[in-house]
């Protein structure tokens, strides 16, 4: 009788705790702040993907994350460990214009912002995205993995936003383009950015804080205008100049896939040295298989783009299973009851 009990007590405390993981497992994050015209969905894959409310107002959304006590702070305050990339969509009839403020998540590699987006500013404080530790991408569609680029958009121009803090603690970012308005760089705008080499800097920057780029050991390279205060600045601590005019960080990211994708090319020999025979147009197709290695990318690209939905996809399997193994470990309970009432 007691081994009876301790196995029907097992099997129910498997089958209940396999319907709580499940539950767990499969569950989405949702929220929305108004305030900020936001609303948003974090999957169980940890992608977040933020889109604006009806309410939106001039195409200005707000992520007010430092100052500002509201759903979306608390949001963030209890979700950061899962985020893992961040992407900010226009839905059809409503695109986003501005950005003002920011996210501080560590485990987040990568926020992406819809190319309508002209302006992301932070008024009061900065440290914008400050604290993104394992962050290496930024900026709109289409930004190579690897690369922050905000060359595209305005930090709202004035002394007012000066970049203090923007990316603070982001010890992973190794290239940064900066907006072309910013005309300061204040304390600790790249603080203990530890892994930063290369930074591009507008060429209307006329001051720098001693601080800005404090922590920042690896940094190599400056990039700006020939004669602008960039250039200046490194010169005056030993960092390589590059002129603007000579640099393209869209070459350094296709140069690898340029290499790879040539060494095929090299399979037409066999044509010359085996050209007697028709049949040799075999190798032809057979050497044209490595051209369907760019299914991974665009595979990929899907992923981007389409993440909630495969991510949920991933959920609903992942419930099933375990749903199915908790109705089995139930239905064996059963049977065991069964069993001892009929003995």
């Amino acid at each position: 009788m007691k081994n009876f009990k301790k196995a029907l007590i097992v099997m129910l405390t498997v089958a209940t705790l396999a319907v709580v993981f499940a539950v767990v497992a499969s569950a989405e994050v949702t929220g929305s702040y108004p305030g900020g015209s936001v609303q948003w969905v974090l999957d169980d894959e940890g992608l977040l993907t933020i889109t604006p409310l009806d309410n939106i107002s001039d195409g200005v959304i707000r992520l007010n994350h430092n100052y500002d006590a509201n759903e979306w702070t608390q949001f963030v305050a209890g979700n950061k460990d899962a985020i893992k990339k961040i992407v900010i969509k226009n839905t059809d009839d409503l695109k986003i214009a501005k950005i003002i403020g920011g996210i501080s998540a560590p485990a987040c590699t990568s926020i992406i912002f819809p190319d309508t987006v002209e302006t992301i500013e932070h008024r009061f404080s900065g440290w914008t995205f400050a604290g993104c530790a394992l962050m290496t991408t930024l900026g709109p569609e289409g930004t190579p993995e690897g690369v922050v680029d905000l060359s595209s958009v305005s930090c709202g121009g004035g002394d007012d936003y000066n970049g203090q803090g923007w990316f603070a603690g982001c010890s992973a970012v190794t290239t940064i383009i900066l907006p072309e308005d910013l005309v300061y760089l204040a304390k600790s705008t790249f603080a203990d950015c530890m892994a930063l080499k290369t930074i591009v800097l507008p060429e209307g920057i006329v001051m720098t804080d001693p601080q800005a780029f404090e922590g920042a050991t690896a940094l190599k390279t400056i990039v700006s205008a020939k004669g602008s205060f960039g250039e200046t600045y490194a010169n005056g601590n030993g960092l390589e100049f590059v002129n603007v005019d000579d640099w393209s960080f869209e070459a350094d990211v296709t140069t690898p896939e340029e290499t790879t994708t040539a060494a095929p090319e090299t399979s037409a020999t066999p044509e010359t040295t085996t050209a007697a025979p028709e049949t040799s147009a075999t190798p032809e197709t057979t050497s044209a298989t490595p051209e369907t290695s760019a299914t991974p990318e665009d595979t990929n690209k899907t992923e981007d783009t389409t993440g909630v939905d495969q991510a949920t996809q991933t959920g609903d399997v992942n419930f099933a299973m375990i749903a199915a193994f908790a109705i089995a470990a139930l239905s064996a309970a059963v049977v065991l009851i069964r069993k001892r009432s009929f003995n």
